[in-house]
């Protein structure tokens, strides 16, 4: 077992030990990249994702989306959200399912570049 799955696994296990004892399990709470750097990773790829859902699901555990931004929001938003969470891209959302696009800082920069 790899020590992502190994630190999941203990995570499981924990938050079984809260419910044994009649509390709330806490969550554990990290950014993408931290999540990343538990499994050896430091960016995402498909296997990669799909190596990381594979130990959430065989855990029993699960992940919530990180954050996002409406279409018609200022940039500024989107950049105060990415700085605070150490996110490297931020879904854009239409509404709760349907993605418009992901600001990443490779676009904000491209975008500020070209204001002049």
């Amino acid at each position: 077992m790899d020590e992502g799955y190994k630190w999941l696994k203990s995570i499981a296990e924990r938050m079984e030990r809260d419910k044994a004892k009649g509390t709330a399990p806490r969550a554990e709470q990290l950014t993408v990249r931290k999540l990343l750097e538990k499994f050896g990773y430091q960016r995402r790829r498909e296997w990669i994702n799909n190596h990381i859902r594979n130990g959430v699901e065989k855990f029993g555990l699960r992940t919530r989306a990180p954050a996002s931004v409406k279409p018609d929001k200022p940039l500024e938003e989107a950049t105060t959200i990415m700085q605070m969470n150490g996110y490297c891209r931020l879904p854009v959302m239409k509404d709760e399912r349907n993605v418009a696009g992901i600001v990443t800082w490779e676009s904000i920069g491209t975008r500020l570049a070209l204001r002049r």
